[in-house]
């Protein structure tokens, strides 16, 4: 099933057709079951990108530039279980983690929970939590399956290596819903299913160390890992989460004809003893097919790992965002292990694009419902903050709000690219900025992290960049302090010695993982891949200029004058000895250097060991760090971004600037992160 553009109503004649000169008679002892999968959902309820061109939803077929959409899912899942079923065939859906969080109707995830009421329409058999299902804590994750079970049902959720803490209550909400297997529970650790024809398949979700590593906000939840500094660890982390699944899996065993690992682990096409869910297929046994996510990889046919009982796992997964259905058959014989069908007809992806034009009035009823509830009860009083005016909504035109329009651009800027500096990048750490140079004064350097960019700005059919499709890039987060959604902007100090220990792990660690590559505003900073990776095992060598890969950090003294200009060497490998950490600005290594992030990025930089300052060297905590406006409010990273967006755009005559169009002559890439090396990505 190639990754192309389905003729929807042909696949479903040619699977009905299928059933007569197949193998699959109806009598026998061969039966077939099919997995219909998607993961990585994100919030991503509209077509994108942008979100705009899809609304109202299109009426006649389009030529595949619309990708996603739920109501688009829905009739595709329809399309195939109906063609399933005139052969006889079962079919179960399921998806494998962080269905929320990404995209606008986010913000009701604790409230009314639209992305799990939307899956319960759609008739998902089971899911498994994501790490951005705890992006707001466990409270939040317990809330949405609160108020979705409480309006009808919540799928049945599968998790198998959480664990709770009994010393404290943060997560006592969340572990109430957690019940044993056949319980009434929302969360149980494995469930078995019988399909209509009597095939038994039993179900376990797990969460992988990467995963779990990305979710610092689950605390006191844990994920195998017996302590917070060991998660992302995979040699110390995946030993523990075998030992938890494996009785699970021993208890299925006897008791089901399939067995179906969900997982956010992740896996990796370059390097696949790299991917979680590779390793569990490795060392687990009795394990049928892994239904994968994490990693947002496409896999138009399945990867195969042999298990330690000579079994030959399939794994699949199906990108993300809701472009691709991902269908997975198995083919069951009396006695043995179910093998899956590689014909790419039976086992790949379906894409999802506006040639599938959606009829179910109800679903675009409630689409329309979400977006009337978040104009009246939310966007008012986000959009004033943002345009430092009252904004107020008109019940009378819908999306006024959801798709305000907040300028123009003419050309994309791309977002999601790995291990390499992005215009993307560069316009978000440009906003951080200068909103900290606005409210707290000067600050030398931004800090932007890949992972949290989410998407790409797409001119699309109009160019208007409305609010939806600029929230969508930087939606994660929250802020501990009253819960609200989106992460904020922290500014805070730490030693020059640190701010590059920093930038170390971008350009070391961000090479394995590229959710941890940073980009940054007001320095450039040079880097040799060449270089083994900075050794911080002890003070001395962390303060050795000859430790790592980062070779010079340059700064912009001048950020008001509209010229990237980086005159002076805040540290150069090439002076000798303590000389390196000296500059014009009179600084050494433990010299204090303002710095504005988000509360993401400073979370990990406090767990990694690096102390937040204040101006006089005095530490602070991560909530003392948050950047506030003059009324004591916080500021957000998404707002920070759009405001600024917004702001640049009304000053260049409603247009987003050409400096961060990649083939303008002031936008190219790279031009703050200079890798040099063979690790550089073109």
């Amino acid at each position: 099933m190639a990754t192309t553009h389905p003729r929807h109503s042909l696949l479903v004649l040619a699977l009905l057709f299928a059933g007569a000169c197949g193998d699959n008679d109806g009598g026998g002892s061969e039966r077939r079951l099919v997995f219909l999968h998607t993961n990585d959902e994100h919030s991503h309820l509209f077509g994108f990108a942008p979100e705009l061109d899809d609304y109202p939803p299109p009426t006649e077929p389009g030529d595949g530039d619309i990708v996603g959409g739920i109501v688009r899912r829905a009739q595709l899942l329809a399309d195939q279980r109906a063609a399933a079923a005139a052969e006889g065939i079962d079919t179960l859906t399921v998806s494998a983690g962080d269905e929320t969080q990404g995209a606008l109707p986010q913000i009701a995830f604790a409230t009314t929970s639209p992305d799990f009421a939307f899956m319960r329409t759609l008739a998902y058999d089971v899911m498994c939590p994501g790490n951005h299902e705890f992006d707001q804590g466990p409270d939040a994750y317990a809330a949405a399956i609160a108020a979705a079970d409480a309006s009808g049902g919540v799928p049945p959720i599968v998790s198998s290596n959480i664990h709770f803490d009994p010393d404290d209550p943060a997560d006592d909400d969340l572990e109430a819903l957690y019940g044993d297997a056949g319980s009434d529970a929302p969360i149980q650790p494995y469930r078995i299913v019988e399909t209509a024809s009597g095939i038994k398949v039993g179900f376990f979700g797990v969460m992988g160390s990467s995963a779990s590593f990305y979710a610092p906000l689950k605390a006191p939840v844990r994920f195998s890992a017996e302590r917070p500094e060991d998660e992302g660890d995979q040699d110390t982390v995946m030993p523990l989460i075998y030992a938890d699944i494996e009785p699970v899996v021993e208890t299925l065993r006897d008791q089901v004809d399939v067995v179906v690992m969900v997982s956010h682990g992740g896996v990796n096409t370059d390097q696949p003893e790299l991917g979680d869910d590779y390793l569990v297929a490795q060392n687990v046994p009795g394990i049928d097919i892994i239904v994968s996510g994490h990693s947002h990889t496409a896999l138009e046919e399945p990867m195969f790992a042999e298990g330690p009982d000579g079994y030959t796992v399939p794994i699949v997964q199906a990108g993300s965002y809701g472009r691709f259905l991902g269908r997975a058959e198995l083919v069951l014989h009396d006695g043995e292990r179910p093998t899956i069908d590689t014909d790419p007809e039976k086992t790949g992806l379906l894409v999802v694009d506006d040639s599938i034009v959606p009829t179910d009035e109800a679903m675009l009823a409630e689409l329309d419902g979400i977006i009337g509830d978040i104009e009246a009860d939310v966007l008012p009083e986000q959009l004033s903050r943002i345009e430092g005016a009252e904004v107020t909504d008109d019940p009378g035109v819908l999306g006024d709000l959801y798709f305000r329009d907040m300028g123009s651009t003419e050309f994309d800027v791309i977002g999601n690219s790995a291990q390499t500096e992005t215009n993307m990048l560069n316009l978000s750490t440009d906003a951080m900025l200068a909103t900290a140079e606005d409210l707290a004064g000067p600050t030398l350097v931004a800090v932007q992290a890949s992972g949290n960019v989410r998407d790409d700005i797409v001119v699309g059919k109009t160019g208007v960049l409305s609010y939806a499709d600029l929230y969508r890039i930087f939606p994660l987060g929250e802020n501990p302090l009253d819960g609200s959604p989106g992460y904020p902007l922290t500014r805070f100090y730490i030693y020059t010695v640190e701010l590059k220990a920093a930038f170390e792990v971008g350009v070391s660690r961000g090479y394995l993982e590229d959710s941890l590559y940073l980009g940054a505003a007001g320095v450039k900073v040079e880097y040799d891949t060449s270089r083994d990776p900075q050794d911080i095992s002890s003070i001395a060598k962390t303060l050795d200029p000859q430790n790592g890969r980062v070779t010079r950090i340059l700064v912009d003294v001048d950020h008001t004058d509209g010229v990237e200009d980086y005159t002076v060497a805040l540290f150069d490998i090439n002076r000798e000895g303590n000389a390196a950490w000296q500059s014009e600005l009179g600084n050494d290594a433990f010299a204090l250097q303002p710095v504005v992030t988000s509360l993401y990025i400073a979370s990990f930089a406090s767990a990694a060991g690096v102390t937040l300052k204040n101006e006089s060297g005095q530490e602070i905590s991560l909530t003392d760090a948050i950047l506030r406006r003059p009324d004591d409010s916080p500021v957000k990273d998404y707002e920070s971004f759009i405001s600024y967006v917004r702001q640049i755009c009304s000053d260049n005559g409603g247009l987003l600037p050409s400096r961060y169009d990649e083939t303008s002559s002031e936008g190219p890439i790279p031009r703050r992160m200079i890798c040099s090396g063979p690790l550089c990505v073109d």
